[in-house]
């Protein structure tokens, strides 16, 4: 059921497919439910994988469909939000140059740092 990688565990793409069959759902209607974009849930296929949190989601709702437990109400009610998509071209995003640090920059940052884990 479990995969594993050099992020922790996660669940098998098989076994994640499988739980949304015994709801009755396909992976794009699953994407809809969480709010999701589907090609952030279908890209996992390739990995062979899907991050734990989707994988528990996945097979709740199988076990309450096995149950006759109607599970998207039940999400509905939530009243999920869509995430707004991350712009890869917008400057000053995580990782572009402007955000790398200056070794300068970077001795600053040790200066104003060091001593917190002795502090907690």
């Amino acid at each position: 059921m479990f995969s594993t990688s050099i992020y922790g565990l996660f669940v098998k793409y098989s076994e994640f497919t499988r739980h949304l069959g015994k709801a009755g759902i396909t992976v794009k209607e699953f994407a809809e439910l969480l709010k999701k974009n589907p090609n952030s849930i279908t890209n996992n296929a390739q990995k062979g994988c899907i991050p734990n949190e989707l994988g528990v989601i996945a097979a709740l709702i199988g076990e309450m469909s096995d149950n006759d437990i109607e599970f998207k109400r039940v999400i509905e009610r939530l009243e999920l939000k869509k995430r707004k998509a991350r712009s890869p071209e917008k400057v000053g995003s995580f990782g572009t140059p402007d955000k790398i640090a200056s070794s300068s920059n970077k001795e600053e940052i040790h200066a104003k740092t060091e001593g917190i884990g002795a502090q907690v």
